[in-house]
């Protein structure tokens, strides 16, 4: 028997040992655990706020909705047309009045993608409105996924960790 044969023996009663199986699931597990520890993505709340609220300026301070509407991610110019867009914002700001004042309220990491949800609380002439943003993308900076404005609070703010020191823009 030759010292291949040998080594290629114990190797296949020891994986089919219990405690062979085993190792081999320990062994498993430690590379995914290592593989996943270097695929941390590195959330920057703050620059995600920065991010949205140079968006959400153009759009309420400048109505400059071309260059608002250039600044999104893709995926929100798949499902909204710019006519659409910019109507949405002209049917609210008429209802509402002009924007004074936007705070981001808080913001949740959502630990599976690269990005978080953002929550906005804009001061009206005629009321308050509220703003729900998914911003992708990391530390190096974000996009706005998806936004959703409504008159009152969305349900899924609750639990949102807030902003210190707040970010807060006016006209």
């Amino acid at each position: 028997m030759t010292l291949k044969t040998r080594w290629t023996r114990r190797f296949t009663d020891l994986v089919a040992s219990r405690t062979g199986r085993f190792l081999a699931c320990l062994l498993i597990a430690t590379a995914l655990a290592a593989c996943a520890k270097a695929q941390v993505i590195k959330q920057d709340p703050n620059r995600a706020a920065e991010d949205a609220a140079a968006v959400l300026t153009l759009i309420y301070f400048h109505q400059d909705y071309e260059a608002a509407y250039a600044a999104f991610d893709s995926r929100v110019r798949e499902r909204i047309t710019f006519e659409d867009f910019s109507a949405g914002v002209d049917r609210e700001t008429a209802a509402l009045g002009a924007m004074l004042e936007l705070s981001a309220e808080g913001y949740k990491p959502l630990q599976s993608e690269r990005a978080m949800l953002l929550f906005f609380t804009g001061t009206r002439e005629r009321g308050t409105s509220y703003h729900k943003l998914l911003m992708a993308g990391d530390s190096g900076g974000y996009k706005i996924a998806y936004v959703g404005s409504a008159s009152a609070p969305f349900s899924d703010s609750t639990g949102m960790t807030g902003f210190d020191p707040p970010l807060v823009v006016t006209r």
